[in-house]
């Protein structure tokens, strides 16, 4: 699974929150009979439903998945930003989520892929998600690529690092690919 699945799959479980049902723990069955399952210590809602907080102990559970981080902020975008975006070419076609935050102790996984971070922060309108942090770390199989700051064009597949250390193992078919 590419690093922009793995956006979709934060984008798809935080959005089921959109008809604004507020539990600190819940279960949602999606195509193909896949739950999404969350749990926080505590939601918070904003008003009209600009956004959703989840906060303490966030913990995102989709397929083979995970998410989880000490806190977890999604905005979304009104009615009229909505209608301007319809005929925008985005790589995700997610009219509703327009930034999400996740922030403490942050880490993504999917089957061999893992994130650990401090800070993630991903930004519809540009498709870059910038994961920050010390010691930052992006890694499938036996590659791994860290740095203070991580810039990840999901667009493009361009990988921007600061202070990066990389190690590439050549004997993996897929290289180093997210």
């Amino acid at each position: 699974m590419k690093i922009y699945k793995l956006i979709c799959f934060i984008t798809i479980f935080i959005s089921m929150f959109l008809n604004q049902t507020v539990l600190a723990q819940t279960k949602l069955t999606v195509k193909e009979n896949r739950t999404i399952s969350t749990s926080s210590d505590s939601v918070i809602v904003g008003t009209k439903g600009q956004y959703i907080e989840f906060v303490g102990n966030f913990k995102g559970v989709y397929g083979v998945s995970t998410l989880s981080a000490d806190r977890v902020k999604v905005f979304y975008y009104s009615s009229s930003e909505q209608k301007k975006l319809k005929n925008r070419v985005r790589k995700f076609k997610n009219d509703k989520v327009k930034k999400i935050i996740a922030k403490g102790s942050v880490i993504i996984i999917s089957e061999n892929k893992k994130i650990v971070t401090e800070s993630a922060v991903y930004t519809d309108l540009t498709g870059i998600l910038v994961l920050s942090g010390k010691n930052t770390l992006l890694e499938t199989g036996k590659n791994r690529i860290s740095g203070s700051r991580i810039e990840y064009n999901v667009v493009t597949g361009k990988i921007s690092v600061e202070g990066a250390n990389t190690i590439i193992n050549p004997d993996e078919k897929a290289g180093f690919k997210f």
